[in-house]
């Protein structure tokens, strides 16, 4: 085509040279400075594949968190599901390596099932904002910190985040993430903060958190439940309107 439309401009190619007493002339020429470059559409990538857990539609989004575009569940449980499950892999694969690297892993896979909670917490507190009474912006809630998020939440939505969990397991989390807040702030040494918040009888001033394998694979099922029942009352509030 922009041959063809060349060699039509081409045609009409003049060279009028100067004449008459004031010597004007004009001339008109076509040239191109090669081929013409072709624009080829193409689909941005999208980030994250997810096959809904209520109706099986497989779809893809930009970012992490959706709602189906059939039935409309959003995925927020379900990726924490799989990030819990990720978190029980790597601790099960590193087993077999070398205890400095076997260590290094293990503090990973807490730090990681830690930030797999905070997301979940971050986006539902962002999902249900408009239920949220005066005080804090929902979308800043941190929920690094147990004892903390359920004192925003209980302000914020009238939610009791470990109402659906025991006392052991609560305390058993709590001390988890503490452990978590050493590892990324502390280089895992344990501080006075750290005693005082959770009372752990096994730590020593000034000596490094001991962080086993079982009690990050252990710290996933009070995090499911937390979730779910955070997720379900959430979901009430929405109901009552």
């Amino acid at each position: 085509m922009t041959d063809a439309f060349y060699e039509d401009l081409k045609k009409l190619e003049f060279d009028h040279r100067p004449s008459g007493g004031l010597g004007i002339g004009m001339s008109m020429k076509v040239k191109r400075d090669g081929p013409t470059p072709i624009h080829y559409y193409r689909e941005k990538r999208l980030e994250t594949e997810v096959v809904c857990s209520s109706c099986t539609l497989r779809y893809s989004v930009y970012g992490v968190f959706a709602f189906c575009p059939d039935c409309g569940q959003h995925n927020s449980l379900q990726i924490l599901a799989k990030n819990l499950d990720m978190v029980e892999k790597m601790v099960d694969l590193a087993a077999g390596i070398e205890r400095e690297l076997r260590d290094k892993v293990t503090e990973n896979a807490l730090e990681n099932c830690v930030s797999a909670f905070d997301g979940f917490g971050r986006e539902l507190c962002r999902l249900y904002a408009r239920k949220a009474r005066s005080g804090t912006k929902p979308e800043e809630v941190s929920f690094q910190n147990l004892d903390v998020a359920r004192t925003r939440l209980l302000a914020l939505f009238g939610v009791d985040l470990s109402a659906k969990v025991s006392v052991d397991d609560w305390r058993g989390a709590t001390k988890s993430f503490q452990k978590r807040h050493l590892v990324a702030h502390k280089l895992g040494v344990v501080d006075r903060s750290y005693l005082a918040k959770t009372g752990d009888s096994g730590a020593v001033l000034g000596r490094k958190i001991l962080i086993g394998a079982d009690e990050v694979k252990r710290l996933a099922k009070p995090i499911r439940t937390l979730a779910s029942g955070m997720l379900a009352n959430l979901q009430e509030l929405g109901e009552s309107e």
